[in-house]
């Protein structure tokens, strides 16, 4: 079976986070190519994206999240949609790109973090580069991110800025320990049926959305 893409990492440093925003592009839309020393990650809301890195294309749709690697070429494709997304810029010197099976990679995270069998070696950090989670996560996630994405733009206090990069360690942790709720690839029939659009409009951070 071909392997898939992951992130994997030990926790053992926090991350810089950069910048944080919306973009909104109406149809047609078509990614600009570049080659950055940040890894990136697209929350995706609506409409759809067609974008590749490296010899890897990908088509994203709203519920999707991907995270682009640093050093790493990407670029889009002509679609004849709009696009609308969130993007987090970060640097982190515990992450790294692996290839591996989705069964290896189900056995991994089916593992228990404090097991005593477990290695101290073990790098319990381990999130697909493409996925499309289940709609609580989404929601979830797309909170976090409007968070990020609210306060990055704001003065911080001093103590403020300190707390930014534990709450982005937890940004990613929290979701490399939740692996039954995630796909790593497209359900042609959704598990929990609705329209991410939905809650893109009425989600913000202080605010839970309701379901259509």
């Amino acid at each position: 079976m071909q392997p898939n893409n992951y992130i994997t990492g030990y926790p053992d440093s926090l991350p810089s986070f950069l910048l944080a925003g919306e973009v909104h592009v109406p149809a047609p839309n078509k990614h600009f190519q570049r080659t950055t020393k940040d890894w990136i990650i697209y929350v995706i809301t609506d409409g759809t994206m067609q974008i590749s890195e490296g010899e890897q294309t990908y088509t994203l749709t709203a519920g999707d999240i991907m995270i682009f690697s640093p050093d790493r070429c990407h670029f889009g494709h002509l679609t004849n949609d709009h696009i609308d997304y969130y993007y987090i810029h970060f640097q982190w010197e515990s992450l790294r790109d692996i290839s591996m099976s989705t069964e290896a990679y189900l056995q991994a995270m089916n593992r228990h973090p404090f097991s005593p069998e477990i290695s101290s070696r073990q790098e319990p950090l381990l999130l697909p580069k493409y996925f499309h989670p289940a709609h609580a996560s989404f929601r979830g996630i797309l909170q976090q991110t409007q968070y990020l994405v609210k306060d990055s733009s704001r003065n911080f206090l001093h103590q403020q800025k300190k707390m930014m990069p534990c709450y982005f360690c937890c940004y990613f942790i929290c979701p490399s320990r939740n692996c039954p709720i995630f796909y790593t690839q497209k359900q042609t029939a959704h598990p929990y049926p609705f329209r991410f659009w939905s809650i893109y409009k009425q989600t913000t951070p202080k605010r839970s959305p309701v379901l259509p």
